[in-house]
């Protein structure tokens, strides 16, 4: 009989081992952690007490108000007909229309719209011209003489370039080359002709 007994126990031990990790074992599971996630159940009498204390006083929480469209009644009868005066009726009986019409008088209407379009687009390429800055640029005479001012200041003196003194260029031996003033010197030719003006007056008198 002890035999018996072990070879029992020790089927039921690998029969449980067997289980483990199955679908019967998941069934069994969800069925404790439905049991455990049901609500306590709650007596009803004892909380309508506990809230009867605050009837009749001031809650913190209010309830937001409902749009004026829910609080008014529907109306049952339309507006035109409770207050006709304030509407006019207006009917199509003596007009004479057909498809023919409507499509031509739409025709036009696109075709009047297109036109705006055209006119508005080639307005704002005018104001786009208009608009356009108008460059004034230097002469290929007045560039020659901005560089001719600024040859010769580089080689009369030191000049200022990007927050530094550069000093001309000397060459050892050499002689630095001066223009000769033209116009200076027949200044003085004019001065000397006019100063010997009286000796042929003086001989004219004689």
């Amino acid at each position: 009989f002890g035999d018996r007994q072990k070879l029992l126990f020790d089927s039921l031990n690998t029969a449980e081992r067997a289980v483990k990790g199955t679908i019967l074992e998941q069934s069994d599971s969800r069925e404790i952690n439905t049991h455990s996630l049901e609500r306590p159940k709650v007596d009803r009498r004892n909380e309508s007490r506990h809230v009867m204390k605050f009837r009749g006083r001031e809650s913190i929480f209010k309830r937001p108000e409902a749009p004026i469209s829910q609080c008014l009644r529907p109306r049952q009868r339309p507006d035109y007909q409770v207050h006709p005066q304030k509407w006019t009726k207006y009917s199509l009986e003596d007009v004479e229309t057909s498809d023919h019409t409507n499509t031509t008088a739409a025709f036009t209407f696109l075709a009047e719209c297109e036109k705006r379009r055209r006119e508005e687009k080639s307005e704002e390429v005018m104001q786009g011209d208009d608009d356009e800055k108008i460059v004034f640029k230097k002469s290929a005479k007045l560039k020659k003489l901005i560089e001719k001012k600024n040859d010769t200041a580089s080689d009369e003196g030191p000049t200022f370039r990007s927050s530094k003194v550069v000093m001309p260029e000397y060459v050892i031996g050499q002689s630095v080359k001066r223009e000769k003033k033209a116009s200076h010197s027949k200044s003085q030719e004019r001065g000397k002709e006019l100063k010997l003006d009286h000796l042929f007056e003086t001989e004219e008198d004689e």
